[in-house]
C-alpha cells in the first residue's frame, strides 16, 4: 500500500490509509507474538498452520465481503 494517497484522491483517502496501516502494523506485532507462543507451546508446525489458516480466512472474508468500486472501462 502506498504511504500517501494519490493527488486526485477523495478527502477521506488519507484517513483510510491511516486506518489500514494501524491494523496492518498492529497485526504484524500481535501475529508475531501469537505465532511465537503457539510455536513454544505446540511446535513450529502448528504455528505455521495457524498462520496459514488465518491468512486463508482473511482472504476468503475479503473475497466474500468486499466489492470493486472503480467501474471498468
Amino acid at each position: 500500500m502506498l504511504l500517501t494517497p494519490p493527488c486526485g484522491a477523495h478527502q477521506g483517502a488519507g484517513v483510510a490509509v491511516g486506518v489500514y496501516r494501524l491494523w496492518r502494523d498492529g497485526g504484524f506485532a500481535v501475529g508475531a507474538l501469537l505465532a511465537g507462543i503457539l510455536a513454544d507451546a505446540y511446535g513450529i508446525t502448528t504455528a505455521i498452520w495457524a498462520v496459514a489458516a488465518l491468512t486463508a480466512a482473511s482472504g476468503l472474508m475479503v473475497a466474500v465481503r468486499m466489492y470493486e468500486t472503480h467501474p471498468r472501462s
